[in-house]
């Protein structure tokens, strides 16, 4: 980073964060009674790196490199690298049945404009992790092989339940990667008491929407049915739970509402899904559970929580923050693209924007966590929905909290809290799923919490979900095009 980028940052670090302080101390502020000083000076910051300041002159490319890179392993953590094969050219049935199921799926009478990707070359990249029991925080792992350091894993006693957490990180679909996620992932098997299998999908703008639909189509089935020479055995689909943050929990609903589709389509009674994968029939079961935070569920950011709740979050519009962006190979694209995951006319898709499924009946038990966020409205209607149409959903919305909250502010006994959370219900979906019941909790910044009637958390309804996304779009699309004056 220039030093003058720097010199900025910190003149802005500190001009916002005097403001802060008084605002705080005086009690002006709506945040003032609801966090520390010291979830202050994060937050400001965090506001002042996602305005803008930090990305000005900065590429994509740049911006994807700092965020995907690799770091030793150390500490208290086993991680286990392993290449997730893609099917052989001549094998197209499962990447014709995802772009068949984009065609059926679709909302909207326009034509859909999408390029369809090819598999991974080469397989994708994914870390067995899980917790290394008896070491310190500073160890490095031994020197051993990655199926010796996977027998670690699988063998520590730390693993005390049978769940296989497959898991997706977050950062907009175009940054962040395996290392970035490591240390929190542990977190998630230790409280599990499983592992994690965390997938580097492929990256937007280079890899726009369905690639990243693809990627995780494939390690599931990957999971279920491991090509010859996989690392890990099969693993049964009940002991299989979805797992993500931010973009990697739209992932986790999109993939859901994949497989939904997949067995609407089916001609086979039982309405399981099929098709051809590695050269042979398998059918396409639904996961044990899907357990998220933060999740953006709809892509036009256009839910009243993004005004509402702004007090309490750092996301800044697409709007503001991309025109600081500077051009590289890889954005802005050619033809220009409204969204680094996807075309404009894609937004209202369900497996772009799950907000907009006509259905999640049949979907497996769901546990959501939310702060007080910018997308909590997004997370709001999509519980509502799911519960009336009879899925068990434990909706957790924290007091007070941006988005990320969990990953990014670790230290507070909220992110711990729900950490703790999340991992005991994906034990749940395993080892105890007819424990699950369907409840919607408010936990307060004093750790208290409300239980809450799932059905009334929200008033919105479809039709005005829709209308309001219609205005995201418009907006995007006049922001497009002032872009080329």
């Amino acid at each position: 980073m220039k030093l003058t980028v720097v010199v900025s940052l910190v003149a802005q670090i500190i001009s916002k964060l005097t403001s802060a302080t008084i605002s705080h101390v005086t009690g002006i502020s709506p945040t003032a009674k609801k966090w520390d000083y010291r979830t202050l000076v994060t937050m400001t910051i965090f506001r002042v790196v996602f305005a803008g300041t930090v990305l000005q002159g900065v590429t994509l490319g740049q911006l994807q490199d700092y965020t995907t890179k690799d770091k030793e392993v150390r500490g208290k953590m086993w991680v286990a690298k392993a290449t997730i094969r893609s099917p052989d050219d001549n094998d197209t049935d499962m990447r014709e049945s995802v772009f068949e199921a984009i065609e059926k799926s679709n909302l909207s009478t326009a034509e859909l404009k999408y390029t369809k990707p090819a598999l991974a070359e080469g397989g994708l990249l994914v870390e067995w992790t899980g917790v290394r029991s008896g070491v310190g925080d500073k160890e490095s792992l031994p020197d051993i092989s990655e199926d010796e350091k996977y027998h670690g894993l699988m063998t520590d006693s730390a693993r005390t339940s049978k769940v296989t957490i497959l898991y997706f990180h977050g950062g907009a679909f175009m940054m962040s990667g395996l290392a970035t996620y490591r240390d929190f992932v542990t977190k998630i098997a230790e409280n599990a008491g499983g592992r994690v299998c965390n997938v580097a999908y492929r990256l937007a703008p280079q890899h726009p929407f369905p690639s990243q639909l693809l990627d995780g189509l494939m390690v599931y089935l990957s999971l279920l049915y491991p090509p010859t020479g996989s690392m890990h055995e099969a693993v049964p689909v009940n002991e299989i739970v979805f797992a993500g943050d931010s973009a990697g929990a739209n992932l986790c609903f999109a993939l859901v509402q994949l497989i939904l589709q997949l067995q609407r389509s089916s001609s086979h009674n039982s309405k399981q899904a099929t098709l051809r994968f590695w050269n042979r029939n398998v059918t396409v079961p639904l996961p044990a559970g899907i357990a998220v935070t933060a999740p953006p569920f709809d892509l036009s950011t256009s839910l009243p929580s993004h005004k509402n709740n702004a007090d309490f979050d750092y996301l800044m519009p697409f709007e503001k923050v991309f025109p600081l962006i500077a051009p590289d190979a890889i954005w802005p694209t050619s033809p220009p693209r409204a969204d680094v995951y996807c075309d404009l006319g894609l937004f209202d898709h369900p497996l772009v924007s799950p907000i907009t499924a006509s259905s999640w009946a049949g979907a497996p038990p769901t546990w959501i966590s939310i702060g007080q966020e910018s997308v909590a409205d997004d997370s709001l209607f999509i519980a509502k929905v799911m519960a009336e149409e009879g899925v068990i959903v434990h909706l957790e919305q924290f007091e007070a909290m941006p988005h990320g909250f969990a990953i990014m502010l670790q230290r507070l006994a909220a992110a711990k809290k729900c950490i703790a959370n999340w991992g005991s219900f994906c034990q749940d979906c395993v080892e105890k799923p007819e424990a699950l019941a369907t409840r919607a909790v408010w936990v307060k910044v004093d750790g208290t919490q409300d239980e809450i009637d799932i059905a009334k958390v929200t008033e919105l309804d479809h039709d005005e979900v829709r209308a309001l996304m219609e205005v995201g779009k418009r907006r995007r699309h006049e922001f497009m095009e002032a872009q080329k004056t």
